[in-house]
């Protein structure tokens, strides 16, 4: 946990995402057997996002819950859409990297964005965890 931490404003999307997956080469998982397979597909997809997100969204309430109230600012909507601006040209950056290795930088960065707004328009006020006042 940080020092000092900061929320976007209600309704946005925060300035970052922590990705977790589980990967596997398609030709390896095709050569298991039907029933090893099946473990996996059971184990994986929504099943193991129900437990990243459950042990995640525990550790990161208990570790603002331990957070000094003053060490948590909410970021007021106008300096949230300033910075939403300044980083604008490293996201522009990023895409021209990746399509540069023959990838689509921009559908990717678009999904991820789509995903976000997804997140934060369903994101509730209690789901925003403050830490204890003194």
């Amino acid at each position: 946990m940080t020092e000092h931490h900061s929320n976007p404003p209600s309704g946005a999307g925060a300035f970052s995402t922590t990705v977790l997956a589980v990967l596997m080469n398609k030709k390896k998982f095709e050569s298991l057997p039907p029933d090893l397979q099946q473990i996996i597909e059971r184990h994986s997809g929504p099943a193991l996002n129900q437990r990243f997100s459950e042990v995640w969204d525990a550790d990161m309430a208990a570790g603002m819950a331990a957070m000094p109230a003053d060490s948590v600012v909410t970021i007021a909507p106008a300096d949230y859409a300033e910075i939403e601006e300044a980083a604008e040209g490293v996201a522009g950056n990023w895409v021209k990297a990746v399509e540069r290795r023959g990838i689509d930088g921009d559908a990717l960065l678009q999904g991820l964005r789509k995903i976000v707004a997804q997140q934060a328009a369903s994101r509730t006020e209690e789901d925003v965890v403050l830490p204890a006042t003194p």
